[in-house]
């Protein structure tokens, strides 16, 4: 067998051994935003399935989630 024989066969096997592995599946799901919020700046859950930021009041007594949209 030729080294050039080899090489094909080599690569192919790592093309096939990469694309058998492909990348692993996501295992931890990340935990959603709080929906109050405990500093200015912070993300918090606007509404479901929507992110916000913690901004404070216009009266400065509070912090309010604000949507980013």
């Amino acid at each position: 067998m030729t080294l050039r024989s080899r090489l094909v066969i080599a690569t192919a096997a790592l093309v096939a051994t990469a694309t058998l592995a492909g990348c692993p599946a996501g295992t931890t799901k990340s935990a959603e935003p709080p929906a109050t919020c405990a500093k200015v700046g912070d993300i918090c859950t606007f509404s479901p399935g929507k992110l916000g930021l913690c901004v404070e009041s216009s009266d400065g007594t509070s912090l309010l989630c604000q949507s980013q949209h």
